[in-house]
Parts: structure tokens; sequence; C-alpha cells
């Protein structure tokens, strides 16, 4: 007879009602989700939030993992599908097709390559220059598409600041010369 692991051990503890038991999870696997949820995502935040709905998730969903596999590929298997759906629902990449078309550019493989690259380098260069509350609102405002007043909620900030970290941060990345040579 095999023995059981620690882990098998709090997930059983976890399962008969001590979810308290549930902490030795989250110790053990806090730092690498988050460092697997990092690798995607430019935003802490986003990875904070991901992470927190990825144990939510764990803890919901327990009495569906099967012993007979490695709870580690368990639960990156829910880190991978909680990342995935979180990108699903933001829309990563606003294309500016109208433009391009205007422009006489053809929406190709190669073009979305191109624009991927360059919006990457872009929030990538925003959130190096901008203060974490200036990316929060800028992020939130064209990537997620929210308005003043749910920027205002997410952030818990009056509407005065919510405008002032978006015009502050607009004209900042205005004046930054990596972001005047890209070509979005």
């Amino acid at each position: 007879m095999s023995e059981i692991s620690d882990e098998q051990k709090h997930i059983r503890s976890i399962l008969a009602g001590n979810t308290s038991a549930f902490s030795h999870i989250i110790n053990s696997y806090q730092n690498k989700i988050r460092a697997f949820i990092n690798k995607r995502c430019s935003n802490s935040a986003d990875t904070d939030d991901i992470t927190q709905e990825i144990f939510i998730a764990v803890h919901k969903n327990l009495h569906q993992y099967k012993t007979e596999f490695p709870f580690s590929a368990w639960i990156f298997g829910i880190a991978r599908n909680k990342a995935n759906e979180h990108f699903r629902k933001v829309k990563r990449l606003p294309t500016p097709i109208a433009e391009a078309d205007d422009a006489g550019h053809t929406d190709t493989p190669q073009s979305r390559i191109f624009i991927t690259e360059q919006s990457h380098e872009f929030w990538n260069e925003a959130k190096r220059i901008l203060s974490e509350e200036q990316f929060t609102a800028i992020w939130l405002k064209y990537q997620q598409e929210l308005q003043i007043t749910d920027i205002c909620e997410h952030m818990q900030i009056t509407k005065s600041n919510a405008k002032i970290h978006l015009f502050r941060a607009r004209k900042k990345l205005a004046q930054s010369t990596l972001i005047n040579n890209l070509t979005l």
C-alpha cells in the first residue's frame, strides 16, 4: 500500500470540512501560480485578480480532483483556464481595422502579429513610465473599455481623481519618445 502524501492528507482534510487546511494549498502554490500568471499579464492588479480567482475555483472544485493524477497538474490546468477566460473577457487587442483599411493596409496574420508586438511594447512602456494609479486607470479605460464611473468603483477613487489619473497618464504617454515612435 502506498503512502499518502502531505498534500493528499490536506486535500482529504479540506474535503472533510476542515477549511483551514486550505491555507496549506495556498502557501504551497501561491508563488508558483502567481509567477505563471505574471508571465502572461502586464498588469500586477490583473495577476492578483486572476490568482485569487484560481484559488477560489480550486476550493470550489476540489471535490472533482482525481487523486491518481498529480495535484500540481490539476491546479495549473485551472490556472491556465482562468487566465484564458480572463483574456477572452478583456479583449486584449483592440485592432484599429477601420484605420488600417483607410490607410490601404490589409488584415493579414503578419499585420496582426505586428500590431500585437506594438501593442505589447506600448503597454510595457506605459507600465514603465506611469505610476501604478495612472497605469491602472489608463488600462481600465482603453483595454477593458470601462466608463469613468466603473473606473472609480474599481479603483475606489472619486470621479475627479480618475479623470486626473487619466489626464496625467495621457500627458506622460504623449511625451514618451518610444511611444511616439510606435505606429499604432
